[in-house]
């Protein structure tokens, strides 16, 4: 199997995926208007679903609710993130949290990478999608991925404190 073909095969955990289609639900969002993304039964979702599935679920989400991405990432607890969920409860500051997405993200979704990079004293937070599947990196195209992944660092720091 190629490289290529792995990414564009990538998955996101389903308790992450649960989280969307529970938050979309909770502001609004008609289960229907999900439904209608994808062919998967929302009320059973696998332990992983596939990364086209969650960007259809997103989308769909994003197009009844704007502002969806910030909404999910908010609202997300350690349990939407199996494995690196535990993790991030662990870590005392939000470097060590930082640190623990950067080594543990692919084990939640295959979405996109997170790296920092520090010049001096500054420090960026870098999300890079992956281009699998956003191969043109249009902005409108990912920024509910962007915003949801951002604010869940945030949130999930924040709430471990």
């Amino acid at each position: 199997m190629t490289a290529e073909k792995r990414q564009i095969t990538g998955s996101v955990a389903g308790p992450y995926a649960e989280h969307l289609i529970n938050t979309a639900i909770r502001l609004g969002v008609s289960k229907a208007c999900l439904q209608a993304a994808t062919e998967l039964q929302l009320s059973q979702l696998p332990a992983a679903i596939s990364a086209t599935d969650y960007l259809q679920l997103l989308n769909a989400a994003d197009s009844a609710h704007p502002g969806i991405g910030v909404a999910v990432g908010n609202a997300v607890s350690p349990g939407a993130y199996p494995t690196l969920g535990l993790t991030l409860l662990s870590c005392e500051t939000l470097a060590q949290t930082l640190e623990q997405v950067i080594l543990f993200e692919s084990l939640v979704h295959d979405l996109g990478t997170t790296r920092l990079e520090t010049e001096g004293e500054q420090i960026a937070l870098i999300w890079q999608p992956n281009p699998a599947y956003f191969p043109e990196l249009h902005r409108d195209a990912c920024r509910p991925v962007v915003e949801s992944v951002l604010a869940g660092i945030k949130t999930s720091w924040i709430q471990s404190r």
